[in-house]
């Protein structure tokens, strides 16, 4: 596998040739960050290499003794961050590295296997949901990113799809109900406080939401119908799909390029825009 990364106007900044990676190994991944620093994880060696715009390495750094078939990483959104994580015997270690190639922490949890990360827009909190070994259940952490401590710890609550708010102040998920019990939660989680805002069951299958906290929003789409609430759980409308349906197999029902007035539904043939407030 090789790499070449580009700039925006198409111009090659620098290559790696590609090489045969030895048989039944799990090879190398790229993640690019929005300032155009690149991480190659090295799963084959268990290592991550840092390189500038122009190809320069600037930092390395071995996160487990040899080859990982579960390390992977994510950049944070403001490109200033990437946190790594690999599964070793019944932990998960977890590095916190700065766009220069600095190691600022690492996060042993222990007997949990973490298999979401996602970094809030201004990097000060990271969402891990994880598989609790001796619980055999799934769970969730709020980490904080700038030390590594762990703020919250949704043991045995099985809280999957993160949603942050703009300000990385709040954090929107679902969650699955009992096996006897028909519907899915919506949670809505304030970092700050330590609070739930709202909690609420919503008795269809939840395909998409979004948060847009500055205009006290939340969209929510079910199959058939669009709910439009407000940051303490209540419906202000509701809009029917009718023959839209958004199939379950679309992983991101409402478009980025939607607005709090605007919202651009997908569907698998079309797209339409609703007019919400």
């Amino acid at each position: 596998m090789g790499f070449k990364l580009y700039n925006d106007e198409g111009m090659l900044l620098w290559q790696e040739a590609p090489y045969p990676d030895p048989y039944d190994t799990p090879g190398r991944l790229y993640r690019v960050s929005s300032k155009g620093v690149v991480c190659k994880v090295n799963r084959a060696s268990g290592t991550a290499l840092f390189y500038s715009r122009q190809g320069n390495l600037i930092g390395e750094h071995v996160i487990v003794p040899g080859m990982s078939r579960t390390m992977d990483g994510v950049w944070s959104p403001d490109g200033d961050y990437f946190l790594i994580s690999a599964h070793t015997g019944y932990d998960d270690i977890i590095f916190l590295i700065e766009d220069t190639g600095k190691k600022v922490w690492e996060q042993r949890i222990k007997q949990k296997w973490a298999v979401e990360v996602k970094i809030s827009p201004t990097s000060k909190w990271t969402f891990v949901r994880y598989n609790d070994f001796s619980t055999r259940n799934f769970g969730a952490l709020i980490i904080s990113t700038i030390d590594g401590t762990i703020s919250q710890d949704f043991n045995n609550e099985d809280l999957i799809r993160p949603e942050f708010s703009h300000d990385g102040k709040l954090l929107l998920v679902k969650s699955r109900l009992s096996e006897n019990l028909y519907g899915q939660r919506l949670i809505l989680l304030d970092l700050e406080s330590r609070n739930k805002r709202f909690e609420t069951i919503l008795r269809d299958r939840i395909l998409d939401y979004k948060l847009w906290a500055d205009d006290n929003l939340i969209y929510v789409v079910h199959r058939t119908e669009l709910l439009a609430m407000d940051l303490n759980g209540g419906i202000m409308k509701k809009i029917d799909l009718n023959s839209l349906a958004p199939s379950s197999s679309i992983k991101d029902a409402i478009h980025p390029a939607s607005s709090a007035n605007f919202l651009l539904l997908r569907t698998q043939q079309t797209i339409s825009l609703f007019y919400v407030k």
